[in-house]
Order: structure tokens, then C-alpha cells, then sequence
């Protein structure tokens, strides 16, 4: 299934590359401001961004159909300015059609055996 991924240019992270996760598996990068078509794999459930450490929200896939979009916003400048060390996820969010569906957020999942 082919779906758009677009990453805004919000003050924070802006000069990283954010890497995109589905099912745990590492499938892309994507750029502040950048826009793309990806392939998900068919069956994939989830998908969540990394940035070093830090983690972001996972975003379910089991309704999201060919051709839609996932955006990725970060925070204002101010809430950015929140940003403290010792933090474990990011401030950059995954929504579908302008409204999110969080899943979890990977630090508060338990690990898997």
C-alpha cells in the first residue's frame, strides 16, 4: 500500500533527519518540510518515528488506506523551548487527516520477549 508521509518545518529537529519505523523495522528518513509516497508493507500495523534516543508517538495503520496522508508536526518554538534533557519522547507528533490516533508511546510499552 502507498501512502503520503509529510514532516512540517517546526523549529525543533529541524536540521535532523527523523527516522521512520513501521512495525519496528527501519524504513526511511524524512527531512524538516519534506513530503513523500512510501511503500508500507501489506499487514503492518504501526508506525513511529526515532531521533537519537527519543521516540515518538506510535500511529496505528489498520484503517489508513491507499493514498492517504500522515503528517508529522513538531511543537512551536515555545513548546520547544520546553525541552529538557532526561526526556524520553519526542515532541513530534504523528496525525492522519488532522486528528491523532495514539497508539502508545514506545517508553511505556513493555519489552518484548
Amino acid at each position: 500500500m502507498r501512502i503520503q508521509v509529510s514532516r512540517d518545518k517546526s523549529w525543533y529537529a529541524r536540521f535532523r533527519e527523523l527516522e521512520l519505523h513501521v512495525d519496528d523495522e527501519h524504513l526511511f528518513d524524512i527531512k524538516a518540510g519534506e513530503a513523500m509516497i512510501i511503500d508500507i508493507p501489506p499487514n503492518a500495523k504501526t508506525i513511529h518515528g526515532k531521533m537519537d534516543w527519543l521516540e515518538m508517538n506510535l500511529l496505528s495503520l489498520e484503517n489508513i488506506g491507499a493514498g492517504e496522508q500522515i503528517k508529522i508536526e513538531g511543537p512551536s518554538f515555545w513548546d520547544a523551548a520546553k525541552v529538557r534533557p532526561g526526556m524520553k519522547s519526542l515532541p513530534i507528533r504523528l496525525r492522519r487527516d488532522e486528528k491523532e490516533e495514539t497508539t502508545s508511546y514506545l517508553g511505556n510499552r513493555q519489552e518484548r520477549t
